[in-house]
């Protein structure tokens, strides 16, 4: 409306990836590549709630785990938990809860993490770059450290990455 043209998603495609239950979600409808295993613990109205929804995850995954928002980004709110200990899962639960109501629960995933920097059309996405991002994720009782990325970053699956990107942007 201000006549001024703005690069980036429309809304309705922030919405539908913003919260990464959704984007997972997403990605594991179309068969790309997603966090092996994951689970989205929306009934946190307090801690006694979210430790009975988790004690069933517990049951069957072991420790480490990743505890974190939904919604956020940078490492915010994020915590690994390497011990089934009530301390430690209560913090992390405040922690997640500073962030949003809906919390997320993976298996910690060993691995380099990366970020695409994608301009993406209809047509073909374009990749910008693609960065090593340096997060040092902490227990409940620190704060998760994010110090940036590097790029460029080679990796022996860009193209599968690129399809994969292209799948999810249609």
């Amino acid at each position: 409306d201000s006549g001024v043209l703005l690069l980036g998603p429309t809304s309705p495609m922030i919405e539908r990836v913003s919260p990464k239950s959704q984007l997972y979600q997403c990605c594991e409808e179309l068969a790309i590549l997603n966090p092996p295993a994951y689970h989205l613990i929306s009934a946190t109205e307090d801690f006694t709630t979210f430790r009975r929804e988790l004690a069933s995850i517990l049951d069957e995954w072991n420790c480490p785990l990743i505890i974190k928002p939904d919604t956020s980004a940078g490492g915010e709110g994020l915590s690994l938990i390497t011990e089934d200990s009530e301390e430690s899962l209560r913090l992390a639960y405040e922690k997640a809860k500073t962030h949003d109501d809906s919390i997320l629960v993976q298996k910690m995933i060993r691995g380099t993490s990366i970020s695409l920097s994608v301009v993406a059309t209809i047509a073909e996405p374009t990749l910008l770059s693609i960065n090593k991002q340096f997060i040092t994720p902490a227990p409940p009782t620190a704060k998760t450290e994010y110090q940036g990325g590097l790029a460029p970053l080679e990796l022996p699956l860009l193209s599968s990455i690129l399809n994969d990107l292209k799948i999810l942007i249609e």
